[in-house]
């Protein structure tokens, strides 16, 4: 790397040719000259001290402005109070209880239900298959994607009409996909529940209307997503502000309802419910330094109150983890050896990687790389992969690249390398001992023939 220089100096006058230079104060611009002088000495002070408070001034404001905007609302060590019947906030990544109140009790769900309907259809079905949509007759008032009795629409875009604008002719037609009829779909629903540890729920409707035997607490939701973020497509989706969908001949535009997700960056998910005997409920998913929190907020008086304690207990949850930076873009996280050489080549990140933890967390970086590089190899080339874990989880991830470029081993390094290899010493050492063990009998036997030929 090559540095710049600079220098710098004074341009010397040229002779004078022996004329006489005239006084100063004789120069036709000499009061100007002075009138400058005064100017700069005893008015400009002024003026620049004014200009510099104002720039002061204006960086302490644009200081503080940002101050502001960075600051988050203060948070006390006690949870938020939260203005809803039934609530709960965990860590999505091991599911550890943050805080919670009446997070066990049984409660009616409304389209928080759909959750579990998308999560048992991404087990069921490939997301490219093409099914017909059953016609469906929604009440007045229900929340409906637009889909059309016969239409042909993929499974991939039926989950974006089931989560985003969480249409219930969605939900039916998901239900209905053949082989499966509503009342076998739903035992399917009951079955994952069962799986996923979900001992206070019961479905008894893919769609969360209003009915007998459809229930949910609190931390079985909270649960439940975790699953339906575990699955990447159903991640993506809940994370989706908008989608145009293909539904037949006619393209529908599905925005989400969730406007959280609208609003802040952060959110990112998962899905809202109402009726009036379940009141306003949403399970919302917030995300920073790939840490992500879920919080459920079940019975609340309205939706600006439902938004509004999701908020709470997320910035409240995310005020109680530290922030590391155990990766960082460009940094060596391992070597790895090169063929038929001794030297090795860096292996350095090729993203930053913070993330959060609780306290009694323990924070780990984890390579997969391999222990030889084929050479030629470029610089930048990806050859594997590092893992940031808290308490063993994966939090984080980025490919491993190489941070130096190598040429192809030459003829000469390998012939070296194969010469000096065990594989080739150890045999050629087997060799010569034995030849040497021969030679040494032989020795031996022709000492003694000549002992017997002595008289």
């Amino acid at each position: 790397m090559s540095t710049g220089s600079c220098s710098s100096g004074r341009a010397s006058g040229g002779p004078t040719g022996g004329r006489r230079l005239r006084p100063l104060w004789l120069a036709p611009s000499c009061l100007v000259v002075c009138a400058s002088i005064f100017a700069g000495v005893f008015l400009a002070p002024a003026g620049a001290a004014r200009q510099e408070g104002e720039r002061e001034g204006s960086g302490k404001a644009k200081k503080e402005r940002e101050r502001k905007e960075s600051d988050g609302p203060r948070y006390g060590a006690k949870p938020p109070s939260v203005d809803a019947k039934a609530w709960i906030l965990v860590d999505g990544r091991d599911g550890e209880v943050l805080a919670a109140r009446s997070a066990d009790s049984e409660r009616m769900i409304a389209s928080t239900t759909k959750m579990m309907t998308a999560y048992v259809a991404s087990q069921l079905f490939e997301p490219r298959d093409v099914v017909r949509v059953p016609g469906y007759r929604g009440s007045p008032g229900e929340s409906l994607a637009g889909l059309q009795g016969g239409d042909r629409i993929s499974v991939r875009d039926l989950l974006y009409a089931l989560l985003l604008p969480s249409g219930n002719d969605a939900a039916y037609a998901v239900s209905r996909i053949k082989p499966f009829s509503e009342k076998r779909f739903v035992a399917e629903m009951n079955a994952s529940a069962r799986s996923l540890g979900l001992v206070h729920t019961n479905f008894s409707t893919p769609i969360g209307l209003d009915e007998r035997g459809n229930y949910s607490s609190a931390r079985d939701l909270a649960e439940l997503a975790r699953a339906v973020l575990s699955v990447p497509l159903l991640a993506k989706i809940v994370d989706t502000e908008s989608q145009t969908v293909r539904s037949g001949t006619r393209k529908l535009r599905l925005l989400n309802r969730n406007n959280l997700v609208l609003s802040k960056p952060w959110v990112s998910g998962v899905k809202t419910g109402y009726t009036s005997s379940a009141g306003y409920n949403l399970v919302a998913a917030g995300t920073r330094d790939n840490t992500t929190l879920i919080s459920v907020v079940l019975g609340s008086p309205n939706e600006a109150a439902r938004n509004a304690a999701s908020l709470e207990l997320l910035g409240w949850g995310f005020s109680r983890y530290r922030k590391e930076v155990p990766v960082s873009s460009g940094e060596q996280v391992v070597s790895s050896g090169l063929d038929y050489r001794d030297a090795r080549i860096p292996l350095v990140a090729a993203e930053t990687l913070p993330v959060l933890a609780r306290d009694d967390q323990e924070v780990r970086v984890e390579a997969d790389s391999p222990d030889e590089i084929v050479g030629p190899v470029a610089k930048g080339q990806r050859v594997g992969r590092v893992t940031v874990t808290v308490d063993g989880e994966p939090a984080a991830t980025a490919p491993l690249i190489t941070g130096a470029a190598a040429p192809a081993a030459t003829l000469g390094e390998k012939v070296r390398t194969l010469v000096l290899s065990p594989l080739i010493l150890i045999p050629i050492g087997f060799v010569l001992l034995l030849v040497g063990i021969i030679l040494i009998f032989r020795n031996r036997s022709r000492r003694g023939d000549n002992a017997n030929l002595q008289p």
